[in-house]
């Protein structure tokens, strides 16, 4: 009996092998045919127009919602924190502040609406803060300014907001850089440190590899804490040669404070830190540090402080390295090395 006579009596006695058939047949033809691909829908990104606001205007964007986005008005500046909505949304801790001119709440560190200028009266024009009170509120811009995106800025109904260098007692005069009141004159003043020429916009053009990194002493110390080893750590935050730096006065410092820093200064002293003479009197390295880079641009500043982070960040040009999720990170590089 030939095959084709086997398979047909097959069939014949036992319908059930129709339907094997029929499965098999199906599996190898779904195994060897080409799966459909569906490319996906191309979807522009969403674009926002930079424009002004008055406050009845920024009101509208509180996140009341969650289709809401939310704004809120630092310094004349408007930010979208919409991808922040836990912190500044209605059941956030700084919902009173969303879709409002939050100056004088951040100045003083109140969340109360006490402190709010309504949205039917003109800007608040902040003249009676206090210097510490400035300062804070400097602090809060620049964490807006690096986090969020600008927006907009802040109007009054009628006026725009005058920027520095105007004389008129009604103008609003914002800046973002340093403030300061004097006692002879009611109105701020802005004070800003004489810029290097090698500085265009966000462009170091002194600041390039072999990058020469400053470090401080808690920077080592949370260093070891985090398990870093200092050279390796940075070549791998910036892709490039390092060269640690560390000066008198970091190394007098780790000295003073005793065995309970001596692993720090058994890592200070590596030969491959470039060891920096100091001409000042006293040990107080961060006052050190900051007139280092104030005459020279070329270094990287690494440090955890808090205090001497704000300090740095008032100079132009000037990167901070910093210790996040165990390994560095740079808080601000020039784009001319491709840093973002």
């Amino acid at each position: 009996m030939s095959l084709q006579e086997t398979l047909l009596t097959q069939f014949q006695e036992n319908p059930l092998n129709w339907f094997l058939s029929g499965f098999l047949i199906y599996v190898i033809y779904s195994y060897l045919s080409p799966v459909p691909y569906n490319l996906p829908v191309a979807r522009h990104a969403e674009t926002t127009v930079f424009r002004e606001y008055i406050p009845k205007q920024l009101r509208e964007y509180d996140g009341r919602t969650s289709q809401t986005k939310i704004y809120i008005g630092v310094c004349g500046n408007v930010f979208d924190v919409t991808k922040g909505r836990n912190f500044y949304g209605p059941d956030g801790p700084y919902g009173n502040f969303a879709g409002r001119d939050a100056s004088r709440g951040l100045a003083k560190n109140s969340f109360d609406m006490d402190v709010l200028t309504p949205i039917d009266q003109p800007l608040d024009t902040l003249e009676d803060l206090t210097r510490d009170e400035i300062e804070s509120l400097n602090d809060w811009h620049a964490h807006f300014a690096g986090k969020y995106q600008l927006v907009g800025k802040l109007v009054n109904d009628s006026d725009k907001i005058e920027f520095k260098g105007s004389n008129t007692s009604n103008s609003q005069k914002w800046d973002v850089g340093f403030w300061i009141q004097r006692n002879d004159i009611d109105d701020f003043q802005t004070i800003r440190p004489q810029v290097a020429s090698s500085l265009f916009f966000k462009h170091n053009t002194a600041l390039g590899p072999p990058y020469q990194i400053l470090v401080d002493t808690n920077f080592i110390n949370f260093s070891i804490q985090n398990k870093l080893e200092l050279v390796q750590a940075m070549m791998d935050c910036l892709y490039a040669k390092c060269i640690p730096c560390i000066t008198d006065c970091v190394m007098a410092e780790l000295e003073k404070l005793g065995p309970k820093y001596r692993i720090a200064l058994r890592v200070a002293r590596d030969s491959r830190f470039e060891r920096l003479p100091c001409t000042h009197k006293g040990t107080y390295a961060d006052d050190c540090l900051v007139r280092r880079v104030m005459q020279h641009k070329c270094y990287i500043v690494a440090t955890c402080d808090k205090d001497l982070k704000r300090r740095i960040r008032k100079i132009p040009g000037i990167p901070i390295m910093y210790i996040s999720k165990r390994k560095y990170t740079i808080e601000r590089l020039p784009e001319t090395y491709g840093a973002y």
